[in-house]
């Protein structure tokens, strides 16, 4: 499974400063993806345009934990 997440220069840089683990959760599949961003492919777009032509980051999330139940999940990090 792929996904593109894009974020604002300013926000990716100061999460990627700050080690930024980020959390996505799909209701429709039941499943919770965990990314930690430092790992994750990005490019950087000068001019993106959903965002006023301001500058972006795109991130492919291709490298991240999937977990299929909320139940796993809560267990998985109930060990850590």
């Amino acid at each position: 499974m792929q996904i593109i997440l894009y974020l604002r220069d300013n926000k990716f840089n100061n999460l990627l400063s700050e080690n930024a683990i980020l959390l996505g959760i799909d209701f429709y599949q039941n499943k919770i993806i965990i990314l930690n961003l430092k790992d994750s492919t990005y490019k950087f777009i000068p001019s993106h345009s959903n965002y006023g032509g301001k500058p972006a980051y795109e991130i492919n999330i291709s490298n991240f934990l999937e977990y299929s139940y909320l139940d796993k999940f809560i267990e998985n990090m109930n060990q850590m």
